[in-house]
């Protein structure tokens, strides 16, 4: 193909040169290489602008907003991505590789440094997203630590406001209540060791009278007749029964003391119940009072987001966080940059070449035209006024 013969484009051709600002007359006189480029330019645009729409649809998702209002919000932000690097590539069309003959011009820097700015910008929702999504888990329980701390010393506080309420209201109650239960508990191991004392005497008066029978009957070595020896065992008998009596009675005793502490405990508890009802509305309030003090435990965008924060001060984990946030979100300004930077890698373009000519073409028109317009006007005649008549005489 000779370079300068017009080429009718394609009807992918025509869409993308309108898409990506490439003019449709030079685009008719350049190789179909260069023609098929606008193409491709196309297809990268619309794959960033796909990216940067996903990406801002998951960062605003992320922070809560509604996918209903996400979606607009994230479509507008692509569209002037898109927008602004059609704008900036378009408007360097200087010749590149072996047809160029000096270095990027300042505007070219302008451009890129105030890209990148708003390329840092744009990407640190996204990282911030990401960042919430990989460490939720993480976030939330340092947070639901940090709660549960904070809460220890409300609990505290209202702990001791309700022991004084009720040191100063059931203090006397609960004292002889107390008392009470002190005296039931030593009846009842009283009456116990009362019940025991009489199971052994009634063992050793058994004892004592089956060796009076031994006696009696001359058992072993023993003389058979009442002698002395029989006539202690009865006496042991007798005292081991008088002790098992002494016992008995002793314990029947202290049954009956046992169960009079017990009427006297529950008429306590009663009156006990019937002050703490007296003053349970204090308790109420002071508990209504203490749960609006309370941090509640939420799991919102903001918690988490609160959380990440303690989790990039903390000493360990803090590191490793702040190094995944870096990594994604060079990453998305490397994809967000990538339609941007062709500029920097684009080879020698007849296009480029012939636009900057027609552009030059142009001016030089233009300018040759103005001239000629101004030595036209310096070839006129002077005007000169011969006469004036006013219609309307000056002085009455």
């Amino acid at each position: 193909m000779v370079v300068g013969v017009a080429q009718p484009l394609t009807s992918a051709q025509l869409v993308a040169a309108r898409i990506v600002g490439r003019d449709e007359e030079v685009l008719t006189r350049t190789p179909i290489g260069e023609r098929n480029d606008a193409v491709h330019d196309l297809g990268a645009l619309g794959t960033l602008g796909v990216l940067e729409f996903c990406l801002w649809c998951f960062a605003l998702t992320s922070f809560g907003v509604p996918i209903i209002a996400a979606a607009p919000v994230s479509l507008l932000v692509a569209t002037i991505i898109m927008q602004l690097d059609v704008r900036m590539t378009s408007s360097d069309n200087e010749p590149r590789g072996v047809l160029r003959s000096r270095p990027f011009n300042k505007s070219f820097y302008g451009y890129f440094a105030v890209r990148l700015a708003m390329c840092t910008i744009l990407a640190a929702p996204a990282a911030i997203a990401v960042d919430l999504a990989i460490f939720r888990g993480e976030a939330l329980e340092v947070m639901h630590k940090d709660r549960d701390t904070r809460n220890k010393a409300v609990y505290a506080e209202y702990d001791a406001k309700i022991e004084e309420i009720q040191r100063v209201g059931l203090g006397a109650v609960k004292q002889t209540l107390d008392g009470l239960h002190d005296q039931r508990a030593a009846t009842v191991r009283a009456q116990q060791q009362a019940q025991s004392g009489v199971i052994e005497s009634q063992a050793e008066a058994r004892a004592a009278k089956l060796e009076v029978s031994r006696q009696d009957d001359g058992l072993g070595d023993r003389r058979e007749g009442h002698g002395v020896l029989a006539r202690d065992a009865e006496m042991r008998a007798r005292l081991a029964a008088e002790q098992a009596k002494a016992n008995d009675d002793r314990a029947r005793t202290l049954l009956d003391n046992a169960s009079q502490l017990q009427q006297q405990i529950s008429s306590a508890e009663a009156s006990y119940r019937a002050q703490l009802l007296r003053l349970q509305p204090d308790i109420n309030r002071l508990l209504t009072e203490r749960d609006g003090r309370l941090i509640k435990e939420t799991t919102g965008p903001l918690t988490v987001f609160q959380g990440l924060i303690k989790l990039h001060d903390d000493p360990v984990r803090g590191v490793g966080l702040t190094f995944i946030t870096l990594v994604v979100w060079a990453l998305t300004m490397a994809l967000e940059l990538s339609f941007f930077l062709r500029l920097l890698f684009k080879p020698a373009s007849i296009y480029d070449a012939l636009l900057t000519v027609q552009r030059k073409l142009y001016v030089a028109a233009a300018a040759h035209e103005f001239r000629q317009q101004i030595m036209g006007y310096r070839r006129r005649v002077p005007l000169r006024i011969v006469e004036v008549e006013p219609s309307i005489p000056l002085h009455q």
